[in-house]
């Protein structure tokens, strides 16, 4: 399905220094993963048409954005990488509200499930892991900062052999990976560690 959406960027977000170019492209890769998610099963085609609907009313100013995130937030429940993704197309204020609200919602959805002996969906946690880090590559690809995304990698692998705890991993790729052009990954980056 096609999609011809120009979602205003909101002059005060982590966005807002970057070329049209550079934004439209944003928006495209974020309106793919949706249709994705949501055209690749045939009961949920409608969330997907629903999406596009909410998004063009937005874009025609026939709604505000404080009813274009509550429709979002209803149309993508339970889709938390999509909604992280969301939150930076929003004004700061709006995207900071979405981030927290789908982490403490994750955090009880993740409680819940330990409660019941559910097993952890390895698979599911490992698609995220590779969206994530196939968006961080891509970006770094994309603006020759192969040196960047290799300097990424090693603090992340300091992680994963106990080198470096989740907050000092933060901290080091805050600090040292994630300038303000790249605001958006540092925020899924940050989310999904803590997820």
């Amino acid at each position: 399905m096609a999609h011809e959406l120009i979602l205003p960027c909101p002059p005060d977000s982590a966005m807002s220094s970057w070329s049209a170019e550079q934004y439209k492209k944003h928006v495209d890769t974020y309106m793919e993963a949706v249709e994705q998610e949501f055209t690749a099963d045939v009961g949920t085609i409608d969330t997907y048409l629903h999406f596009l609907a909410a998004a063009t009313e937005f874009q025609e100013k026939r709604i505000d954005t404080a009813e274009w995130v509550e429709r979002v937030k209803e149309l993508l429940d339970g889709q938390w990488l999509l909604l992280l993704r969301f939150a930076n197309f929003l004004p700061q204020d709006y995207g900071c509200r979405l981030r927290e609200e789908v982490l403490a919602k994750r955090r009880v959805e993740k409680a819940e499930s330990v409660s019941r002996g559910e097993p952890v969906d390895y698979v599911h946690l490992l698609d995220q892991a590779t969206d994530v880090l196939g968006r961080i590559k891509a970006r770094f690809l994309d603006e020759n900062l192969e040196h960047l995304y290799e300097t990424f990698l090693e603090i992340v692998h300091m992680h994963r052999t106990g080198e470096k705890t989740r907050e000092e991993v933060l901290h080091a790729v805050a600090d040292n990976i994630f300038q303000t052009k790249h605001q958006d990954l540092l925020h899924e980056f940050r989310y999904f560690l803590q997820i």
